[in-house]
């Protein structure tokens, strides 16, 4: 897989809060070891005064403390896009039968 050179995220959204912007990148950072815990983005300067983290329990899970490889985050990609691929369909077809389920 080539890698593209990343495009800031301030170029793609000229107007919106750095602060967000920031936050967002490393959210959604491609390799999961460069993602921040819960606890760590609800640090973060974008959220300064709307929380008080001190008083929060925080814990870990167990799918937390894993240490996956590539091929392993992309078998977990790949499950997750079949999974939602299956509940979209069948949110779509529920969708289109509720009409005909109720008498209109």
């Amino acid at each position: 897989m080539s890698r593209n050179t990343p495009v800031p995220f301030s170029q793609k959204f000229p107007d919106t809060d750095p602060l967000a912007l920031h936050l967002l990148e490393r959210l959604l950072a491609f390799d999961p070891k460069d993602w921040p815990s819960a606890e760590e983005a609800l640090r973060d300067q974008y959220f300064q005064g709307l929380a008080n983290v001190d008083r929060e329990s925080s814990t870990q899970f167990e799918f937390e403390r894993r240490k996956l490889a590539k091929d392993d985050v992309r078998e977990l990609i790949y499950r997750e896009s079949i999974i939602l691929r299956c509940f979209r369909s069948t949110f779509v077809v529920e969708i289109r039968l509720t009409p005909c389920i109720r008498g209109h």
